[in-house]
């Protein structure tokens, strides 16, 4: 009898585990680096992925998985990572790539107020920060997750076929003014005031900047420069002092006028002149164009030509 019921009790517990391991699914999840586009030299690798978080959280809101892979354990290799989750249940998963440590994480509530920080406006760390948020994700064998990056890129080109003869102006700097601090996983990240941007915002000078008196054959166009600032989405009715925008500094000759030694004009504007939302992932080509004598009533409220913005 006592051999009966052992045996019974060992089918009972071998159909249990059966069932039981129906229920759960071997899920990897793929990272897929964001569209690739030429980079420009001296620009940072704005599609690499040197460590990532992957977050998986129930219906609740609450955490189910958190995995950090750091630069050393990724060791170069594709961004990915398998685990065991409830069959047929839907979940909220984020990754992050470049964040350089585990994300202090716990809810979805508190990832939907999560901030990432810079310490100053280059600082791209292991590279380009990168996020991605899918709803409703159902568990199965391969679940690719594109990232995208939580920068906006501008490619900054001057046009002086328009200016005229005997004006020679040459550029010394530039400044990307009012770049945020910050930046949210979610998209829209905007800063609220003065104490979410950098004091100074990225600047760049000689040799930095030397595309802009460079003409590219046959276009007519100088090189391009391309800056890096985290998204901003400020929208149609903008607070100035948190709206990201560029200033140029030039030495001016002209028959009428000269800078003296050391001193220089500041062409300012803002990327875009209507909507100035910089939104992550998309690149805004940008054209300061000269006309005439180069010169504005007010040369610190110059704005560039109008610029299209293209996806990343």
């Amino acid at each position: 009898m006592k051999i009966r019921s052992f045996i019974i009790a060992l089918i009972l517990a071998a159909c249990t585990r059966a069932e039981f391991a129906t229920v759960f699914v071997e899920s990897t999840f793929i990272l897929q680096t964001p569209e690739d586009i030429p980079t420009r030299a001296g620009s940072p690798d704005d599609a690499a992925v040197k460590d990532f978080n992957l977050l998986v959280f129930n219906a609740f809101g609450e955490l189910e998985e958190h995995v950090f892979v750091s630069e050393r354990e990724l060791g170069g290799g594709l961004p990915r990572c398998t685990l065991r989750l409830m069959k047929d249940v839907p979940y909220t998963v984020i990754a992050t790539a470049n964040m350089g440590y585990k994300l202090p994480i716990r809810t979805l509530e508190e990832a939907q107020g999560f901030r990432y920080h810079l310490a100053y406006p280059d600082e791209y760390g292991p590279g380009i920060p990168m996020a991605v948020i899918r709803e409703d994700v159902l568990p199965k064998s391969a679940v690719e997750l594109r990232l995208e990056r939580l920068m906006a890129r501008m490619d900054l080109q001057t046009d002086r076929r328009y200016l005229d003869e005997g004006v020679f102006i040459k550029v010394t700097g530039v400044e990307v003014e009012a770049c945020p601090s910050w930046v949210a996983l979610f998209p829209d990240s905007r800063p609220l005031s003065r104490a979410d941007i950098f004091p100074h915002g990225l600047h760049l000078s000689g040799s930095e900047v030397e595309a802009l008196n460079r003409e590219e054959e046959g276009t007519g166009l100088s090189g391009v420069l391309s800056l890096y600032v985290l998204e901003n989405c400020q929208g149609d009715d903008p607070f100035p002092a948190v709206t990201t925008r560029i200033s140029v500094r030039a030495e001016y000759h002209s028959p009428q006028m000269d800078t003296e030694a050391g001193e220089t004009l500041t062409y300012r504007f803002y990327p875009r002149e209507t909507c100035h939302d910089l939104v992550r992932n998309t690149v805004y080509p940008i054209v300061l164009k000269w006309e005439g004598e180069g010169l504005t009533e007010d040369p610190e409220d110059t704005f560039s030509e109008n610029p299209s913005n293209t996806g990343w």
